[in-house]
């Protein structure tokens, strides 16, 4: 199996074939990268771990990355996260693996530089990094705001400015994920307001910068599929219960999507 992507980077599209291997091949895994679903990850790892090696390494490079980490029984896990934007054509017999690249970015990836140095030279501008738990954070925070909106009012990401009460919206997801956040990392020295005020940029950066686009979740929606509004909005839900606190705000997203799935 080859996948083939026409990779766009100052206007020279080159082809690029990264080989493949079906998911059940008998061969020993060095390197395991998630890039499923967030729903699907743990499948995922299981259906292959079997064949993992005693030092193999396993990324995540999925939405809700630090959800699934807690749903994995392993130890040996890097973190990555891409602002590249991609999106797969209408799949034919020609085109069944048709990727096009819609946006050139950065892909951080955690602690691990060998992988790093190999995805950055096939062009991925890759950075390794020593930690990436405040990114993800903030990535967290983007898409407790950005998914379950764009999804709920069915429009591109800089829309959900113009609902009504947008700020009034951003500011309690926002404030109880800061909230979450610091409970979850005692050696925070920063206060829930400087946390909400780090999220909000964060926030608004990705809307500016991907204005027009569809967000994964109401591509979800709107195709009827399951979401990964449990490993985002339900992550937040989750740790606030762990530590004794409701989170209003996100759970009424969770609740509001939950009955936008499919039954």
């Amino acid at each position: 199996i080859c996948l083939q992507s026409t990779y766009c980077q100052c206007s020279r599209p080159r082809l690029v074939e990264v080989p493949c291997e079906r998911f059940d091949a008998n061969v020993p895994i060095r390197n395991l990268i998630l890039t499923t679903k967030a729903y699907s990850a743990k499948e995922a790892f299981e259906s292959v771990r079997q064949r993992l090696l005693p030092d193999a390494h396993v990324i995540l490079l999925c939405n809700g990355a630090l959800s699934v980490a807690e749903q994995l029984d392993y130890t040996r896990i890097h973190y990555a996260l891409t602002t590249h934007g991609v999106y797969r054509e209408e799949e034919d017999e020609s085109t069944m693996y048709s990727i096009v690249h819609a946006g050139y970015g950065t892909t951080f990836l955690e602690n691990y530089e060998p992988m790093a140095q190999l995805w950055d030279g096939a062009g991925l501008n890759c950075r390794n990094v020593e930690h990436l738990h405040d990114l993800l954070w903030k990535k967290l925070a983007a898409n407790c705001v950005i998914n379950p909106l764009t999804a709920l009012f069915r429009c591109p990401n800089s829309d959900i400015r113009n609902l009504p009460n947008f700020e009034s919206k951003r500011h309690a997801l926002l404030h109880e994920l800061a909230h979450v956040y610091k409970l979850e990392t005692p050696d925070c020295n920063r206060s829930v307001e400087t946390l909400e005020h780090e999220f909000r940029e964060y926030v608004e950066t990705v809307i500016s910068d991907t204005a027009r686009n569809k967000s994964s979740m109401l591509g979800d929606v709107e195709n009827h599929r399951k979401t990964e509004i449990e490993d985002l909005s339900g992550y937040v839900v989750k740790l606030g219960a762990k530590h004794g606190i409701i989170c209003p705000a996100n759970d009424d997203l969770l609740q509001s999507i939950r009955r936008l799935e499919p039954t």
